[in-house]
């Protein structure tokens, strides 16, 4: 028994593949194309001793709206939106054409002092909150609390940027939180040796004026029995 191909079976087959074929091209020339017309947004970061510039580009051919722009960090519910920073220079929402860059925030020296308080202001409060203060009650430090400013930063921060399209996360370089950290600690360790500097003096004085006091009394006691 010899087999016949049947040619007309084979060409129904081929061109069956062939529109198979030529749907799965138009499929995955739609998905590039949709992919092309996202809106997306790149962020940037440029760092240096207590500076940080963040910036967001809008790279694709359909612009990009910026909602909001928080930083997260110590744990999830702890976070700064950057619209609350008085030189922020821009509102939200803000709309990015393609090819736009927009600083987010550009903080240096005393203003970024500024945003590392604004960081730092609800872990000092939950600090006191628990009873911890900066001093420890005899003119000196409570290293407790400062451990506790430095426990915030164990967990690193990072930049969220909520746009119309989609939600963008980037973690912010572990410089920064350092940073932050460190001058905003130095800042409270300043402060609290300064007062109890001041403290300590108006404490010594007190204790002057009691000896004195107690002179002056013992010293009228002994003319009071005194023979006239």
């Amino acid at each position: 028994m010899s087999y016949v191909w049947d040619w007309s079976v084979a060409g129904s087959w081929l061109s069956g593949l062939g529109a198979l074929l030529a749907v799965c091209v138009a499929l995955w020339q739609s998905h590039k194309q949709n992919e092309k017309e996202k809106p997306r947004a790149r962020i940037s970061h440029e760092t240096g001793e207590y500076s940080l510039t963040l910036s967001a580009l809008s790279e694709g051919i359909v612009p990009v709206t910026v909602i909001s722009a928080e930083i997260w960090y110590d744990q999830p519910t702890r976070k700064y939106s950057l619209s609350n920073f008085p030189k922020l220079g821009m509102t939200f929402p803000h709309k990015l054409e393609r090819g736009e860059v927009v600083q987010l925030i550009d903080v240096k020296e005393v203003d970024f002092l500024r945003l590392a308080n604004a960081l730092m202001d609800p872990v000092i409060a939950d600090l006191g909150a628990r009873g911890l203060r900066a001093d420890d009650g005899k003119f000196g430090m409570d290293e407790t609390f400062f451990s506790g400013i430095s426990a915030s930063g164990k967990h690193g921060a990072n930049l969220r940027l909520r746009t119309a399209h989609k939600d963008h996360t980037y973690i912010l370089p572990s410089d920064f939180v350092d940073d932050v950290i460190k001058i905003s600690s130095d800042q409270r360790r300043r402060q609290q040796q300064k007062k109890n500097d001041a403290d300590k003096l108006e404490w010594k004085k007190m204790c002057e004026e009691i000896i004195a006091l107690n002179v002056n009394d013992n010293a009228q006691s002994l003319d009071d029995a005194s023979p006239g």
